[in-house]
């Protein structure tokens, strides 16, 4: 008995050690361009587009319809921060770090629980994803790409993983959808895509479904056996790709 709940606190301590460890890793590796630069900012859209952009619609107030057309959701966020008394340049500093760990985070579940992987190879992706050079020079600037990254990675967590509250899960999904679409348009545009390409794939499944299913026939008198892909079950099942 001790050792079974020794085993089973070593493998409760194994889930939340590695997606910490998801988490920390690129976190930490981030922030080190932030602090070698000091007061400055990283990055060129922070300097170009966040902070004008930012302080002139506190200051100025903005229209609704136009705001929305920016994809404001990381302009929300970022203002509601800076609206609180954190002064920008702390903002813009601690953000992208921060972001850059959370989506190595969602890859990992993604992996983890979209797919099934085990935990350690789940962890190999989300690293992959983040500290490659690529993803680091996103993380630099292109926080609003990043933002609907996250969101996307959730997003296709809910679309891949078995439930059997399905209500609960579209609705999730829809509102995870909804966030992706007001982060950044390109995320937006892949959303869309993956889920174009889920619903034909699973209308293609569907017709093959109809169309090769038959029952298992073995005449014994004849000798005659027709083919069958399952004789067990009689019918040709095909791996699902919507739950």
């Amino acid at each position: 008995m001790q050792k079974a709940r020794f085993r089973t606190d070593l493998i409760n301590k194994k889930c939340y050690v590695i997606p910490l460890i998801a988490f920390l890793i690129p976190l930490i590796i981030r922030c080190a361009p932030e602090l070698l630069n000091g007061p400055y900012i990283v990055g060129f859209d922070t300097m170009g587009f966040y902070v004008p952009n930012t302080l002139l619609w506190l200051q100025n107030g903005f229209e609704l319809w136009g705001y929305l057309t920016f994809a404001p959701l990381f302009y929300t966020l970022l203002m509601s921060v800076v609206g609180a008394g954190i002064p920008i340049i702390i903002a813009l500093k601690v953000l992208p770090p921060l972001f850059l760990g959370l989506l190595s985070l969602s890859i990992y579940f993604f992996a983890r629980n979209g797919l099934g992987w085990s935990s350690h190879k789940s962890l190999m992706p989300a690293l992959l994803g983040t500290i490659y050079f690529v993803a680091l020079r996103i993380s630099w600037d292109m926080l609003r790409n990043e933002l609907g990254l996250i969101f996307l990675f959730v997003a296709l967590t809910l679309l891949t993983k078995k439930t059997n509250d399905k209500k609960r899960n579209y609705l999730f999904l829809s509102l995870l959808s909804f966030a992706v679409v007001l982060s950044h348009q390109l995320t937006s545009v892949l959303l869309i895509g993956i889920l174009a390409f889920t619903i034909v794939i699973g209308f293609f499944q569907r017709d093959l479904k109809k169309k090769y299913r038959f029952d298992c026939c073995y005449d014994t008198r004849s000798g005659s056996i027709f083919n069958s892909l399952l004789r067990r079950s009689g019918k040709f099942r095909i791996p699902k790709l919507l739950y």
